[in-house]
């Protein structure tokens, strides 16, 4: 196998029909990686136990496994709808981890006893294996190479905003049963249910972080024999209305002020599709083939002026980003009349740590306007224009 700087690996859904007793691996990482492989592989799996899996090759590029996964089956507990992930570590061994169905990490004690993690988070498998008699394949083109690369740092923004929050709070990545065709039901994680929404029923109200002045109306119940309590009723709106695509991570702060229960979520987009633009991202007043690539504006929204001090995130234009990813992963400078910061524009195309000072010291308020221009591609220098809301 050659290596990369990371390590490759994969995903896996479990809706196969036959998951319990083969296995197939994804042909995309066959043919890139599967090269010089041994049989059998190694399973390292959450308990920190090793278990030889052997492989058997069908056709070009189709490899399953067989004899040894059972064992692995019955170790670890795997259910229908299971999510695992596969990360090759070395001489043919690979780190198992595993997820249940409502995407929440499962931990496993030495002994295979398990508790839950208050992690909420799920990706999608780039082969999708369904039942035969399925006519309809959600994944068709399956997942495409960002979503892997970004899913990581999306839920690392994720923890650093819950981490920042005065309320309790979740995160989910947004699988297709959330978002496809008449998705109505999202699953709170049990921990957290136990925890905050113990048989919790009724309604309630969730609002966008960045537009409180819009609400969708939910109902909440809760299951007796799982223990868990799920949204329904309004969330299929809430999803259309703000546009939601699977892998989008939302952070669900529930608003311990406000009763009935309700929750404010916080929207962090998926990149690997230009998303719509948000309600509160400012387009230029030319037409869209008329615009410069090396500039875009802002309108600026109560998000992007709460001190969540390093873990504040305001989205850059995908238009521009995709046109100018020189900028990914680095420190920029802005510049507005003869002052400059420093300001960090994370891999998923969001400005970062310094944006709080820069906005600070500008004193920008809601409804500002800033025009950013990148005057120099070489130092990543951005010029500033600000357009001051109108006060009466």
């Amino acid at each position: 196998m050659s290596m990369h700087s990371s390590s490759p690996g994969f995903f896996k859904i479990l809706v196969h029909n036959k998951f319990k007793k083969e296995l197939m691996i994804p042909k995309s990482f066959v043919r890139k990686y599967w090269e010089g492989i041994s049989n059998p592989i190694i399973l390292k799996l959450p308990n920190n136990r090793e278990e030889e899996v052997y492989w058997s090759q069908r056709k070009k590029n189709e490899i399953w496994l067989q004899n040894g996964w059972d064992e692995v089956v019955k170790l670890c507990h795997l259910e229908y709808e299971f999510l695992l992930t596969f990360e090759y570590k070395e001489r043919s061994c690979f780190e198992l981890k595993v997820y249940d169905k409502s995407a929440s990490q499962i931990n496993y004690h030495s002994d295979c006893g398990v508790h839950e993690n208050n992690h909420d988070y799920i990706v999608v498998d780039d082969h999708v294996q369904r039942e035969p008699k399925a006519k309809k394949r959600t994944n068709k083109a399956g997942i495409r190479k960002s979503m892997l690369n970004n899913v990581r740092e999306k839920i690392e923004m994720a923890e650093a905003l819950s981490t920042k929050l005065k309320n309790p709070s979740f995160f989910l990545v947004l699988k297709p049963s959330y978002v496809h065709g008449n998705a109505n039901l999202v699953h709170i994680p049990s921990s957290f249910s136990r925890q905050y929404l113990n048989g919790l029923k009724g309604s309630g109200t969730i609002w966008v972080s960045d537009d409180e002045d819009s609400n969708w109306s939910i109902n909440y119940n809760f299951s007796n024999i799982r223990k868990r309590t799920t949204i329904h009723g309004g969330w299929n709106k809430f999803c259309k209305e703000n546009k939601l695509q699977v892998g989008d991570v939302c952070v669900f702060e529930m608003m311990t002020q406000v009763n009935p229960h309700s929750f404010k979520i916080h929207i962090i987009p998926v990149t690997q599709q230009p998303p719509p633009t948000p309600p509160h991202q400012f387009q230029e007043s030319e037409s869209p083939n008329r615009q410069s690539y090396n500039k875009f504006e802002l309108r600026i929204s109560k998000s992007k002026l709460k001190q969540f001090t390093s873990s504040v995130f305001v989205p850059i234009p995908k238009k521009f980003i995709r046109r100018n990813e020189i900028c990914l992963g680095k420190n920029v400078t802005l510049k507005y009349g003869q002052e400059s910061w420093i300001v960090k524009v994370v891999n998923g195309g969001s400005f970062s740590k310094g944006w709080i000072q820069f906005a600070t010291e500008c004193k920008l308020v809601v409804g500002d306007i800033c025009r950013f221009k990148l005057s120099d591609r070489k130092n990543l220098v951005f010029h500033v224009s600000i357009f001051k809301e109108h006060r009466s």
